[in-house]
């Protein structure tokens, strides 16, 4: 036997294998944050639009900027950071810029330690 080689039945190889399950698990779950968080805010956008409708306090843009899920969307970041945020903001956009951003780093920060 070498010196690089570990026998079948080692705790090594085991934990070799929870180890590689463990990397598959992350990889999905970074690759799903984005595309799961977008559709919890595209579902939450509908009853924020109704509700704020009944209080006639959303203009037409800000509805539309919900409905075109702007919060995917960098031409709307550029337009909020020019100072447009009464026009294209809403409470609910800045919430789910918010968690977007969060995802995003969250599955930088996962990703990156692979790499150092």
């Amino acid at each position: 036997m070498r010196g690089d080689e570990y026998p079948k039945a080692s705790n090594y190889v085991q934990n070799e294998r929870w180890l590689q399950g463990a990397r598959v698990i992350q990889t999905i779950v970074t690759v799903s944050t984005i595309p799961l968080t977008s559709a919890v805010c595209s579902s939450a956008a509908v009853v924020f639009m109704q509700r704020q409708c009944k209080k006639a306090k959303m203009s037409l843009r800000q509805t539309v900027v919900l409905a075109d899920k702007g919060w995917t969307e960098y031409e709307v970041y550029a337009q909020l950071l020019r100072g447009h945020w009464k026009q294209y903001g809403s409470t609910f956009l800045y919430l789910a810029i918010t968690l977007n951003v969060l995802g995003m780093s969250i599955s930088e920060r996962i990703c990156i330690p692979h790499l150092l």
